[in-house]
Formats: structure tokens, sequence, C-alpha cells
């Protein structure tokens, strides 16, 4: 892959900071690589992660999160969300965790039963 100029030349100014032992994203003097201030301001970024009672995953997270939300909120499990709608707990986690979407007379129950469009 090809970078652009402006690409290239952001990497020099970069390198050429670290060199320099300053932050190589604002070029204030910092002993490692981001100063504070840009180290703060880069985990902000991050979105916060919503810890469920009914599951522990150990590597994922959540894509769908308006219905993880409603299911965390409520404390509603996978499996009793399945029962209520007709299908399997694995179903839902594929929901919640995969970005899989349901086929439409399932989908309109979990709506309704959510009261908002959520896929």
């Amino acid at each position: 892959m090809k970078m652009t100029a402006s690409a290239q030349a952001m990497r020099h100014l970069r390198d050429k900071r670290k060199a320099s032992g300053l932050c190589t994203r604002c070029g204030k003097a910092s002993e490692t690589v981001l100063c504070s201030g840009c180290k703060q301001q880069l985990r902000s970024y991050k979105k916060p992660r919503i810890k469920a009672a009914f599951r522990k995953p150990r590597k994922w997270t959540a894509t769908n999160y308006s219905l993880y939300r409603y299911m965390v909120e409520n404390n509603i499990s996978a499996k009793k969300l399945g029962e209520m709608v007709g299908v399997s707990e694995r179903a839902v986690l594929r929901w919640v965790f995969e970005k899989a979407t349901p086929k439409e007379p399932v989908k309109s129950k979990v709506e309704s039963l959510v009261g908002d469009s959520i896929f």
C-alpha cells in the first residue's frame, strides 16, 4: 500500500520529533513518545465498555449497544429474551455481539418489546 505525500510528511515529522525527545503528536518536550496531555486526550476517545450481568465475554465487545443496554438495564438474560421472542439464546448473542440482524417477524417482536428501533 502506497502512502500519500501528506502521510509520508507526517511520518517524517513524527520520526524527527521522536529523535529529538519531543511528543510525536503535539511537539512538546516529553520523556516518552506521547506527552501526558496527548495520552489523556487519546484515552477520552475510547468508548466506555458496559459490563453485563448476564454474560461475561472474554474478548467480545457489544456491537448492538442499544439492545445490550436494554438487556442490562432491565436485567434480562439472552436466554430470557430468546424465550420471549421465540429464538435461541445463541441467536440473541449473535444480535448483540456479532452484528447479526433477525428476520422480519422476529425483528418486529423484539422492537415492540423494547419499544424502539434497535436494528
